[in-house]
């Protein structure tokens, strides 16, 4: 138990120092989603595997045995001991010149000295937190196998995709040179996944399953496969089993955060290598689907939607980039070999065995003879003792602190209301104005060396991040005019279907009404959002 409890701490360390350098990498490759997925991967390895060798590193912090008590030792024998001068004409005739055997016995008994046995069991708050953690990987797996679960009933009860779904993953996987794998049809979910468990399984809602919807998502079809292309379906159960033993651990979540993130990155990338020609139709399936795409997936289940608000702007913002490919590139297969080689050449600590206790004192066996049958000896100093060896100090807990956790993240829910957006985009573009005129008193100030270089480039980045956040405000707009766009189109062929049906007499008027009233909305809200588009380009 103590050595799994010091192979978890040792590993945490380790992750610890091993995180700032993926981070690092990360950065210098952040056109590269593919190569920061390895890098993660290697994290994620390095958490449930144990070093190739160890060293040991002498503790008793985590072997806390019961040492013997040492049993103080006299420095004068009974032999050595001085007897007082007695007088013996002065006692009675009737006193006797020795005691008999019993009566020394009697009073004087025997005293054993018993060593104290030691003891192997560690202390109480050792084995209380084996139990905690028994118990939450215990709780961590039944959760992950409810949901497995509940998946698992969405596919069975799914059916067979219909012709042209199966034809058009045929093509998009055939442009990937992708695996095919089964596509099947669910009215129980709203966006696709792949499933995992056993054969990879394509799952598509029914709501998406029209022909012209199958045509706008060839974009969401690749991403899809391009998961199977890139084996991430191997990746989730690695995840599982991680999960399994490190669920406490707040690295273990924002390394297996990142991967996800830059996983979903690199199958983007692949989706648009493979469709050029599909860049902003994808942006906008990828913002109507991240709302619907449920919390809490297991590993197994691999969807398309964003889970947290950083993430779904980093993935956005990737789509409309040029810059970003799904490949990986020699350099980035070069650094990671090199950190996995220097993963596995890099030492564990392993708890040493402790001391030896010395030996317990001797018991004393001798009965103590009277007085009178004590021969005289000449007194001899007594021969030095040396002291016990001192316990090991106890080394130093290496248990990082866990305080600042972050709170998990639910589903992404993208607010793109007219009203809303446009209250954004004019923030955005004042800070951008506020950000330029900072910008431009801070250079006149540097001019007179007033200020620094530093704080130069530091209201530089400020007006940089300004600007982005601008730009994707006007994306938001965009996405959200060409939504409304498309749905008075569609409401707006459907009225004129209902209208010819009316005037053969098979819809009824409360029908045709009912339609007109939609059709007017959708008019009502592609004016208000023209007139914010409007408003903020001016």
């Amino acid at each position: 138990m103590n050595t799994l409890l010091w192979w978890l701490a040792a590993n945490t360390v380790t992750v610890a120092v091993m995180i700032p350098v993926v981070m690092a990498g990360c950065r210098l490759f952040r056109h590269r989603p593919a190569v920061q997925h390895l890098l993660w991967v290697i994290v994620l390895v390095k958490l449930i595997t144990p070093p190739l060798v160890s060293l040991p590193w002498p503790t008793a912090s985590l072997e806390r045995v019961a040492e013997p008590v040492p049993l103080p030792q006299p420095t004068t024998t009974i032999e050595e001991m001085p007897l007082p001068r007695i007088d013996s004409s002065r006692l009675p005739e009737s006193l006797p010149k020795s005691l008999p055997t019993e009566v020394v016995a009697t009073a004087f008994p025997v005293i054993e000295a018993k060593p104290v046995e030691r003891t192997n069991d560690g202390p109480l708050a050792t084995r209380l937190l084996f139990v905690l953690w028994v118990s939450g990987g215990l709780v961590w797996l039944a959760m992950q196998a409810r949901r497995i679960a509940r998946h698992r009933r969405i596919v069975r009860m799914a059916s067979p995709a219909p012709d042209y779904l199966r034809a058009e993953v045929r093509t998009v996987a055939d442009h990937l040179d992708a695996p095919l794998p089964p596509v099947l049809v669910s009215d129980m979910i709203a966006s696709p996944f792949v499933w995992c468990v056993g054969r990879p399984r394509l799952v598509w809602p029914t709501t998406m399953a029209d022909p012209a919807d199958i045509e706008s998502s060839r974009g969401v079809i690749a991403h899809e496969l391009a998961h199977l292309c890139r084996r991430d379906h191997w990746v989730s159960w690695l995840e599982l089993a991680a999960g399994a033993v490190w669920w406490w651990n707040p690295l273990f979540r924002f390394a297996r955060r990142r991967m996800r993130e830059s996983a979903e990155m690199a199958c983007d990338a692949l989706a648009l290598l493979a469709l050029p020609g599909h860049r902003r139709g994808y942006a906008e399936l990828l913002l109507r689907l991240s709302a619907g795409c449920p919390s809490g997936e297991p590993a197994p289940v691999l969807g398309v939607g964003a889970r947290s608000h950083s993430s779904f702007e980093r993935r956005l913002s990737m789509i409309l980039s040029d810059r970003v490919t799904g490949t990986v590139s020699g350099r980035g297969l070069l650094l990671v070999t090199a950190m996995a080689m220097a993963l596995a050449a890099l030492p564990g600590w392993s708890p040493a065995q402790a001391p030896k206790t010395p030996p317990a004192a001797e018991p004393v066996n001798k009965a103590i003879s009277p007085p009178a049958a004590i021969p005289a000896k000449s007194a001899t100093p007594a021969a030095p003792k040396t002291d016990p060896p001192a316990p090991p100090t106890p080394a130093p807990e290496i248990f990082p602190s866990s305080t600042n956790r972050r709170a998990p993240s639910d589903n992404i829910r993208v607010d793109l209301s007219a009203l809303d957006l446009g209250e954004r985009y004019l923030k955005a573009d004042a800070d951008l104005k506020i950000a330029a005129q900072k910008l431009k008193n801070v250079i006149a100030l540097a001019k007179d060396k007033v200020v620094s270089n530093q704080e130069v480039q530091l209201y530089e980045i400020e007006m940089a991040r300004a600007e982005r956040t601008l730009k994707l405000m006007q994306s938001f707009l965009n996405v959200e005019l060409s939504n409304a766009e498309q749905a008075l189109e569609s409401q707006a062929k459907q009225f004129q279907l209902v209208s010819e049906g009316y005037k053969k007499g098979i819809i009824p008027q409360a029908e045709l009404l009912q339609v007109r009233a939609k059709m007017e909305e959708c008019e009502a809200r592609l004016r208000l959002i023209k007139v914010v588009a409007d408003m903020a380009g001016k």
